[in-house]
């Protein structure tokens, strides 16, 4: 809880007084209201069956106005080497400043050990078999053998076609590498940026498209991605 500076405790004070000084004399005002309507229904049959099937309308609730999602993803970052999962070097402050008011996971299995069918399914909740995205398939052999890369089929629902249904507005900010526009990932983003420039390029390009480019203030859904703890 955001702690209340003593300033403005009298404020706060008078306010809770002035509250209840009204809801007391709404309450009296409405009493009176009350028995003078009885005694005028008592007096007038017809307005006494008025005032029965006179309904108040049902108090409306105020809408929950929808989150903005930012999913930050480091490929192959190993957990061990986090300062929030035990590592006693300083090798992630931020991270755990961060974590220390978030909740973590203990336990966290990717479906696949390599990137491209691991996002496929984190973007389809479904797995490899399911999706039939890898990184490379190789076919053939001898000198006839050459790789393919499976990409996402167009009839996968991804969580960004979904949330974009949903009225948000949805971004991906990537570094390259399997995680080109050809792997079929990019489905249910509006924009969709991705080339191998390192951590600090992606989260500057990230900013730029929070704070320009957006269209609305619509809720936004936003997938940030980076290859540095990979190849660092």
């Amino acid at each position: 809880m955001t702690p209340i500076h003593t300033a403005f405790l009298p404020l706060i004070c008078l306010a809770s007084l002035a509250l209840i000084s009204c809801g007391e004399q709404a309450a009296t005002e409405t009493a009176t209201s009350a028995a003078a309507t009885t005694s005028e229904s008592a007096a007038d049959p017809q307005a006494e069956a008025t005032n029965e099937t006179s309904a108040a309308p049902a108090p409306q609730q105020d809408a929950v106005a929808p989150p903005n999602i930012v999913v930050f993803l480091i490929d192959t970052q190993r957990a061990d080497y986090l300062q929030s999962y035990g590592h006693a070097a300083a090798t992630s402050p931020n991270l755990k400043a961060f974590a220390d008011d978030a909740l973590i996971f203990d336990h966290a299995y990717a479906a696949a050990s390599s990137t491209s069918p691991s996002h496929a399914s984190i973007f389809t909740s479904t797995y490899p078999q399911t999706h039939g995205v890898w990184n490379r398939v190789m076919l053939g052999t001898g000198e006839e053998e050459k790789a393919i890369y499976p990409s996402l089929g167009y009839k996968s629902v991804t969580l960004a076609e979904v949330l974009e249904d949903g009225g948000y507005e949805t971004a991906g900010i990537c570094d390259g590498g399997n995680l080109q526009i050809n792997r079929g990932l990019a489905q249910g983003f509006t924009t969709w940026d991705s080339n191998f420039l390192g951590a600090h390029n992606r989260v500057e390009r990230a900013q730029k498209w929070l704070a320009e480019e957006r269209k609305s203030r619509e809720p936004f859904f936003l997938f940030l991605h980076t290859y540095q703890g990979h190849t660092p």
